[in-house]
């Protein structure tokens, strides 16, 4: 299923859904095709992270490692796990410091342009 998941990325939700529904050959209620739909999308957010060449600049502030945090973020909050997660990734990045010190650190640059652009990942701050 997951592999097969590339056919319907970027597709309407209800087509994204259909394919799961149709996918999942047990008990194939509303949530569990729901959750399968989640499952899948946070692993698009997973392989999203390491699409970028963000992880070879030398500077945490960067356009393109902050654009990769957020398929973090995202992926994290589909998990379910996200606050173990988020506390996992920030014990590797969040001493990190930027070239430019007004970005500060990775836990910085986390809260300030991760966290901030989604809505439902700035409340839990």
């Amino acid at each position: 299923m997951r592999d097969n998941y590339g056919d319907v990325i970027g597709a309407s939700e209800a087509k994204a859904l259909a394919f799961v529904a149709e996918s999942i050959t047990r008990r194939n209620d509303g949530a569990r095709v729901e959750r399968a739909a989640e499952l899948l999308a946070m692993e698009e957010a997973a392989l999203s992270m390491f699409t970028s060449d963000a992880w070879f600049f030398d500077d945490i502030a960067r356009i393109e490692t902050i654009q990769v945090l957020k398929y973090a973020a995202f992926a994290m909050e589909l998990s379910g796990d996200s606050a173990r997660l988020e506390n996992g990734l920030l014990e590797y990045i969040g001493d990190v410091k930027s070239n430019d010190p007004a970005e500060g650190t990775g836990r910085d640059i986390w809260r300030k342009k991760v966290m901030t652009a989604d809505p439902e990942l700035a409340a839990r701050q």
